[in-house]
């Protein structure tokens, strides 16, 4: 069919030690479900071939792809999400449309591709057009009229102006809910985000873009906040949990709670509509208080996971994180007061790191008033400041995607070796949780046979970071 897409969301293999590996989970992508909600509204015919929720044992990515296509017929147009890790496995399957389907055309959009624009076609010469951005509007002007002129979109061979090259900016209060209908609910498995975890979970986004400047970020939806209307989430949650028996939210925007007045009126919302709701989100230590945790709480909150990346004052400013430990300590007390569980997540291996600062970093970690903790070694991710001053300096390791996992050691640090970086992670995972303090509040939160299967969950998880880590 002329006006018809195929959506697609390449295999992800993570390396071993890889946190995104130890707890094993998936979730369906929402950013690909809203460009599918915004082409089926205008009539376009749209399906999605998620790779991440497909076994692999006797089959391989092409017999994937040639089984998909049986079921659907033959899309005019495909459209691929493609974020660094995962680069060379969209190239793959670009190859593969390209051989199986010569006559169709090929859109990649996604994080990896709005940062290295038009280089991408060397990387990948297969494919016809380039999203920068969001991708909404951009893809439904090329399936409708097939028309390449918008600000946002790279085309093939042709001398684009990559100078005007622009993310097209677009307005989320008047887009359509996303396309959940075209999912498979029952293969996605949600994070253990606490022993209270529920099935089926699902990832909702009421917001794009981040205000902040951390230096270690791409922040490829852009510095400026766009909120969905409360109404509009309202009506996608009753959908979801009418029609699929969702059981857990989690927010994936970058920190839903940095516009005061908005979390406060959607958590009344949720009280007022008697939405039962279960639901966790990220959040910046410096955009919660009390009366904001209070409310989250009552609405359904029941984990918030805090970035403050250091515990170390001058690399917190050095990465320009924007925030200080007094706020870190504040909000985790006040988030245990509203009895909302805490986690945070620590980077490690940042430029400026030395010894002392991680070694503060680790003391004061276990005076941190927070249920769990991850920490990552610093990876510096293309279209970040911090990529660019390693490709700058020379301290780029490697320019292979494949690396960029978050299992791997990609800067060369002045101070650690990659030897040195893994063993501080090794030992900072087993210094927090094998406490008393831990391991007895873990048990005393045992409540349910749900919360007896998380807990082994999370403990083999736990297992297999440990002894993989280098």
């Amino acid at each position: 069919m002329e006006k018809s897409c195929l959506l697609i969301v390449p295999h992800y293999i993570s390396g071993s030690g890889s946190i995104l590996k130890s707890f094993s989970y998936s979730m369906p992508p929402v950013g690909l479900l809203s460009i599918a909600g915004y082409l089926k509204e205008n009539n376009i015919e749209v399906n999605l071939l998620d790779y991440t929720i497909e076994s692999f044992k006797k089959r391989s990515v092409e017999e994937i792809l040639l089984e998909k296509i049986d079921k659907i017929s033959i899309p005019k147009w495909f459209g691929i999400s493609v974020c660094t890790p995962v680069a060379y496995n969209a190239y793959e399957i670009v190859e593969l449309i390209r051989k199986n389907y010569p006559e169709s055309k090929i859109v990649l959009g996604g994080p990896h591709i709005t940062v290295l624009k038009e280089k991408v076609f060397e990387e990948c010469p297969e494919a016809d057009f380039l999203v920068i951005g969001e991708g909404e509007y951009a893809l439904y002007d090329l399936i409708e009229n097939e028309d390449p002129s918008a600000d946002n979109i790279i085309v093939k061979n042709e001398q684009n102006d990559i100078a005007k090259v622009k993310a097209k900016d677009v307005v989320v209060e008047n887009l359509p809910m996303p396309a959940y209908d075209i999912l498979g609910f029952e293969k996605y498995v949600p994070p253990p985000a606490s022993l209270q975890s529920k099935k089926p979970g699902i990832g909702i986004i009421a917001s794009r873009g981040c205000p902040y400047k951390c230096s270690f970020c791409a922040r490829i939806t852009g510095n400026r906040l766009k909120f969905k209307q409360i109404e509009q989430l309202i009506d996608e949650i009753k959908y979801l949990k009418e029609k699929f028996k969702i059981k857990q939210f989690h927010f994936y925007d970058d920190t839903i709670t940095s516009k005061k007045s908005y979390i406060m009126d959607l958590c009344q919302r949720f009280i007022d509509e008697n939405l039962n709701l279960h639901w966790s989100c990220f959040a910046r230590v410096d955009t919660v208080d009390e009366e904001v945790l209070t409310l989250m709480r009552k609405s359904g909150c029941f984990v918030i996971m805090y970035g403050v990346e250091s515990l170390d004052e001058r690399v917190l400013k050095d990465v320009n994180k924007g925030i200080n430990i007094k706020q870190i300590n504040e909000a985790l007390i006040l988030t245990r007061k509203a009895k909302i569980e805490s986690r945070i997540s620590l980077i490690i291996g940042t430029p400026t790191e030395t010894r002392e600062s991680l070694n503060k970093t680790k003391r004061e970690l276990l005076k941190l008033d927070t249920d769990f903790f991850q920490t990552f070694i610093a990876v510096p991710m293309p279209g970040s400041k911090f990529f660019d001053e390693a490709l700058a300096q020379n301290r780029l390791i490697n320019t292979n995607w494949n690396e960029y996992d978050l299992s791997k050691v990609l800067y060369r640090h002045s101070v650690f070796t990659e030897k040195e970086l893994f063993r501080e992670q090794r030992n900072m995972y087993l210094r927090f949780y094998l406490r008393p303090k831990i391991i007895f509040n873990l048990f005393k939160s045992i409540n349910s046979f749900t919360a007896i299967k998380n807990i082994f969950r999370g403990f083999s998880g736990f297992i297999q970071i440990i002894l993989s880590s280098k």
